[in-house]
C-alpha cells in the first residue's frame, strides 16, 4: 500500500547512493517522517514517541529514545544509525558494551538487512519529503538542537527567565548539591578521620565514573599498609599490589617499563605476604573506553606522591586561609596538587605501553578541577561548619560560587541543549551553574523519560519565585 506513494515522494532523488550519516541524523532526530505508518523491518509498527538524543561522543547515535513496538509497553534505550545494515559489523558494535542498550537499529533502506539483535527501521520508505529537499531542509536547518515540541517541559519557563535569572537559579540548586557532598564527607569523616575521608574522596575522582569503587575500596585499605616515611616508590608499590595491578613480568618488547617495574617489586615482594588477605582481584577494574593517559596505574602514581607528602590536609587549610580569598584561588590550588613530572610515568600510560608522543601531567587541569569542586571544596566547606567557623565556611561557599567553569562535557551539553535550548556554555557562567545543571539532570532528568513523565522538576520552578532570594 506504501510503495507508489514512496516512489512519488522520492521521483526527483538526483542519485541512488545513501545520504551521508549526518543527513540520517537529522532526519531522524527531527522525524522528518510519515510517523503513522512506521514499521520496523520485522513488519512491526513503531511509535516514536521522542527520538532520543543525539549523542556526539562514542557511542550510538541517540540516547535515551522511547519506542513503542506494536502493542508492547513503550521502551526506554538508545538508537543506532548506519547507511547500510552491513554498518553494524563494519564499526565492530556487537561485543561493544556502550551498545547493549540499543533497541532500534535505522537504516537509510532494507537492501542489506541489519543484523544487529534488535529490531531495524528502514528510513527511505518513510521520508515525508523527497530527499532532495530533505538535503537542503538538513543544510539550512540551524544547529543541532532539539526540535521545539522535543524538548524537557521545564525548557519553556526555563527560557522565559533572564540570564541573571538562570544564574541564580542554577547556583541556588549547585549550593544544595554543594551541600550534599559534604554530608558524605561529613560520615566518612566521623568513621575514620578527616584525613580519611578526604583521601577517600580524592581516590574515587581519581577513579573517575568507571572506576570510583575500585579507588574507594582502595582508599578504604590504605590504613593497613600506610606507614610513616614511605618515599613514593614503596607507597606506589603497595597501592598497585593490593589492587592487583602490579604486573608480574612484562613482555620483552617493553624494556622502558622492565627497571619501573623492578624496582617497585624490590618494594612489594617484603610486604606482599602480610597484605594478601586485602588484595582486590585484578577483574574489579574496568578498562573500556579509558583513555590511556587517565590509565588507574598513573593514577595511583599521582596519590603517592600525595600520601608521601603526608601533610595534604594541613596544606589544604593553609591555602583556605591564605589564598581562597585571593585573585586566583584556583590557579593557587592547582598548584598545590600537581605532582612533580616523572621521568617514567610522564611519557608512559602504562608498564607495557610505547613511549608518548609528549609528556602528560599526571593529572591534567580537567580532573584537578573536579577535585577542587567535588572533594575538596565540599570538604573544607563541611570541616569549617563542623568546627563552627561561619567566616571560613563563608569564604568557602563565595569560592565555589565564583569558581571557574570546568571542561565542557557530553552530559552538560546534553542538559543545556534539553533545558536551556543550546549547546553552547553561556559567557560567564562558572563550575556552580555546570554543577546546577548536572544536579537536574541527574536528580530529575534521568529518573523521567525522554517525554518527562513524572518529572517534579516544572512544579518546582513554578514554585522556586520565593527562593530568589536566597
Amino acid at each position: 500500500m506504501v510503495e507508489p506513494e514512496v516512489h512519488s515522494l522520492n521521483a526527483d532523488v538526483a542519485c541512488t547512493d545513501a545520504p551521508g550519516e549526518t543527513i540520517l541524523q537529522r532526519i531522524w532526530q527531527f522525524q522528518r517522517l510519515r510517523r503513522s505508518g512506521l514499521r520496523t523491518l520485522e513488519g512491526q509498527r513503531l511509535v516514536v514517541l521522542h527520538p532520543g538524543f543525539l549523542n556526539r561522543g562514542p557511542g550510538p547515535d541517540f540516547q535515551e529514545a522511547l519506542l513503542q513496538f506494536g502493542d508492547e509497553e513503550p521502551r526506554t534505550g538508545d538508537v543506532e544509525i548506519d547507511r547500510q545494515g552491513t554498518g553494524w559489523k563494519q564499526h565492530h558494535h556487537q561485543g561493544n558494551p556502550a551498545y547493549q542498550r540499543v533497541i532500534l537499529h535505522v537504516l537509510w533502506n532494507h537492501r542489506r538487512p541489519s543484523p544487529a539483535p534488535c529490531p531495524g527501521l528502514a528510513l527511505e520508505p518513510h521520508l515525508d519529503s523527497p530527499l532532495v529537499r530533505l538535503q537542503r531542509w538538513a543544510r539550512a536547518e540551524p544547529g543541532t538542537l532539539l526540535p521545539e515540541d522535543l524538548m524537557g517541559h521545564c525548557a519553556a519557563p526555563l527560557q522565559a527567565l533572564s540570564s541573571g535569572e538562570q544564574e541564580a537559579l542554577l547556583r541556588h540548586i549547585a549550593l544544595g548539591r554543594f551541600r550534599r557532598k559534604g554530608d558524605t564527607f561529613l560520615a566518612w569523616a566521623r568513621e575514620s578521620g578527616w584525613e580519611h575521608a578526604l583521601w577517600t574522596g580524592l581516590m574515587r575522582c581519581l577513579g573517575y565514573r568507571a572506576n570510583a569503587w575500585p579507588m574507594q575500596r582502595l582508599a578504604e585499605l590504605t590504613p593497613h599498609f600506610l606507614e610513616p616515611g614511605l618515599s613514593p616508590d614503596a607507597l606506589l608499590a603497595r597501592l598497585l599490589g593490593v589492587g592487583g595491578l602490579l604486573p608480574v613480568e612484562l613482555p620483552a618488547a617493553s624494556p622502558d617499563g622492565a627497571p619501573v617495574l623492578r624496582r617497585l617489586w624490590d618494594h612489594w615482594w617484603r610486604v606482599r605476604e602480610d597484605l594478601r588477605d586485602i588484595q582486590l582481584p585484578p577483574r574489579i577494574w574496568r578498562w573500556q573506553g579509558t583513555r590511556p593517559a587517565n590509565h588507574p596505574t598513573r593514577r595511583l602514581v599521582w596519590a603517592a606522591h600525595w600520601l608521601s607528602r603526608g601533610d595534604m590536609a594541613a596544606r589544604l587549610q593553609a591555602w583556605l586561609t591564605s589564598e581562597a580569598g585571593g585573585r586566583n584561588p584556583s590557579l593557587a590550588l592547582w598548584r598545590l596538587l600537581e605532582a612533580p613530572p616523572d621521568p617514567f610515568w610522564s611519557w608512559h600510560a602504562s608498564f607495557h605501553s610505547k613511549r608518548l608522543p609528549r609528556p602528560h601531567a599526571l593529572l591534567g587541569r580537567a580532573r584537578l578541577h573536579d577535585m577542587a569542586v567535588n572533594v575538596i571544596l565540599p570538604w573544607l566547606w563541611t570541616r569549617s561548619t563542623e568546627g563552627g567557623s561561619t567566616a571560613l565556611r563563608r569564604r568557602i561557599e563565595a569560592c565555589y560560587r565564583d569558581w571557574p567553569a570546568g571542561q565542557d562535557n557530553a552530559l552538560l551539553r546534553r542538559a543545556r541543549e534539553r533545558l536551556l535550548g543550546t549547546h553552547r556554555p553561556p559567557k560567564g557562567q562558572g563550575a556552580a551553574c555546570q554543577q546546577g545543571l548536572l544536579e537536574v539532570l541527574g536528580a530529575f532528568c534521568v529518573k523521567s523519560d525522554a517525554c518527562c513523565r513524572g518529572c517534579g522538576f516544572p512544579e518546582r520552578l513554578r514554585n522556586w519565585g520565593g527562593t530568589r532570594g536566597d
